[in-house]
């Protein structure tokens, strides 16, 4: 009996030390938990402030890039209608270019994707990130006229690739090296025609004073020499009426004011065009510009590419320029021609000697040679000129075949008779241009260019004012960003066409 007491004592007491353990270990668990769960509660909102970060920092760049995306699309119609350019005109149609006009445009584009709700009728909508905008400016830019024309002709660059024709630039380059090896536009047949008129007027002066008689010397085709300056266009063109007498005021334009400068160029942007290159932007400028017989229906000036070439203010006399330096080139080449034909050498000897002699001042023979043949290579060149203008061709250098005055035709030569003779082969008046183009101050040639986009822009609706040193082709933008949260966050970026 008393065993079987025992027993069940015993019994109890494991219950109760049973239970108690159990207590315990429950007391353990709770502790362990707890702690524990500090540590996931802890790594839980480390990773939500990271992902809040990592979403704040996401949108800002979001928002940054499509803002700079919508101010890049803000780019100016005319210049891409008339000459495919991409600039963004910083006045906005107003009287004066403004960077801080763009970087309102971007600051509230920005502000609309970081705050839709605002401006749409959204109700209910809580903003988690509450992102401000703190600091925003353009630390960097580049405009359409820096570094001498280059951000422009990158452009042209760019817009010409797919346009390149590789014969054309072939037969470029040989009329190119024909005028530059034979320096057609660097000679100036006036100084030895002056020359050798003063030798003559000497001789005949001479014999005047020992014979105490007048002596005149007639020299054939000699009105031909007194055609230079304005008086040339009359006679090349279909008279003075049939060219336009359009003019501007030029202190109104880029090349001959203070232009607005950008104050950075990617390097990658920056470009030292070689001759191809130069052949390419020469094209473009001939394909978007207007000139004699091609002419633009809406420009303030009918002959844009004599303008660049020229730099005058009226049509008429940027066409006069380009024309005389065109009779220069053709002086030269016909002379070269001149020289080398012994049987046209030997007409001009035979003449001088016949006129000196008939005179009475053989001695001025050979000075009056020099003369005839200067004065029958000026009668060539008026007589190229004015198949040149009449839509013609005339080759770089002539031959016994393209050559038009005969020495007969050249004894009875008068202005009246410059009738210029229509060939198959040769340059027209395009191709010279283009050759005039490629010897021209790349600077000069951009700035002008440049003159000519203002000039036909100011022209359209809202554009009065526009301003080619206006236009941004590149910029760099900087910001500084502040969640409500207080998270900051600073952003660069980089933004241009092409």
């Amino acid at each position: 009996m008393i065993f079987f007491i025992e027993l069940h004592l015993m019994q109890n007491q494991y219950k109760m030390i049973e239970k108690k353990a159990l207590y315990y270990a429950k007391a353990e668990i709770s502790i362990y938990l707890a702690l524990i769960l500090g540590i996931m509660l802890s790594l839980v909102m480390t990773l939500v402030e990271g992902a809040r970060r990592n979403a704040v920092k996401m949108q800002i760049e979001c928002v940054v890039d499509m803002g700079l995306d919508s101010i890049f699309a803000e780019y100016h119609r005319e210049l891409l209608n008339q000459y495919d350019l991409f600039f963004i005109d910083t006045s906005y149609g107003e009287t004066f270019p403004s960077l801080a006009t763009t970087e309102m445009h971007l600051s509230e584009y920005m502000e609309y994707n970081f705050n839709p709700a605002k401006y749409q009728l959204v109700f209910g909508v809580k903003d988690w990130l509450g992102i401000k905008t703190q600091l925003l400016a353009f630390s960097e830019f580049s405009v359409a006229s820096d570094d001498k024309g280059s951000v422009i002709r990158r452009q042209i660059l760019q817009y010409m690739k797919d346009k390149f024709f590789i014969e054309d630039y072939n037969n470029y380059m040989k009329n190119r090296s024909e005028m530059t090896e034979n320096h057609l536009h660097e000679t100036n047949l006036q100084a030895e025609k002056d020359r050798n008129r003063d030798e003559l007027n000497k001789k005949i002066n001479e014999q005047k004073n020992k014979k105490h008689q007048d002596i005149s010397v007639e020299i054939p085709a000699d009105q031909s020499n007194q055609i230079k300056g304005l008086s040339l266009l009359p006679y090349i063109t279909e008279g003075i009426n049939a060219t336009s007498r359009n003019s501007v005021n030029l202190t109104e334009y880029i090349s001959r004011r203070v232009p607005i400068k950008g104050n950075g160029i990617p390097n990658e942007h920056i470009i030292d065009p070689g001759i191809m290159d130069e052949f390419i932007i020469n094209e473009y400028l001939l394909e978007k510009c207007g000139f004699y017989l091609n002419e633009k229906s809406k420009s303030q000036l009918s002959y844009e590419i004599e303008y660049i070439l020229s730099g005058q203010s009226s049509d008429y006399n940027n066409l006069s320029t380009v024309a005389n330096k065109l009779l220069m080139i053709r002086e030269a080449s016909n002379m070269l021609y001149l020289w080398s034909d012994s049987g046209k050498v030997a007409e001009a000897e035979a003449l001088a000697l016949l006129i000196s002699t008939l005179a009475l001042v053989p001695e001025a023979e050979p000075a009056l040679k020099q003369l005839i043949l200067l004065t029958w290579a000026t009668a060539e060149s008026i007589c190229d000129l004015k198949s040149i203008y009449k839509g013609g061709k005339i080759p770089m250098m002539k031959t016994a075949n393209t050559w038009n005055i005969s020495f007969l035709e050249f004894c009875s030569f008068g202005i009246g008779s410059t009738i210029g003779k229509n060939t198959v082969e040769g340059l027209s008046y395009k191709d010279y241009l283009r050759i005039l183009l490629s010897i021209h101050n790349v600077e000069e040639k951009m700035f002008r260019f440049m003159d000519i986009i203002e000039m036909d822009i100011r022209l359209t609706e809202y554009n009065q004012n526009f301003r080619i040193d206006g236009c941004i082709d590149s910029l760099t933008m900087e910001g500084l960003f502040l969640s409500h949260f207080g998270f900051q966050y600073g952003i660069r970026r980089f933004h241009s066409y092409g």
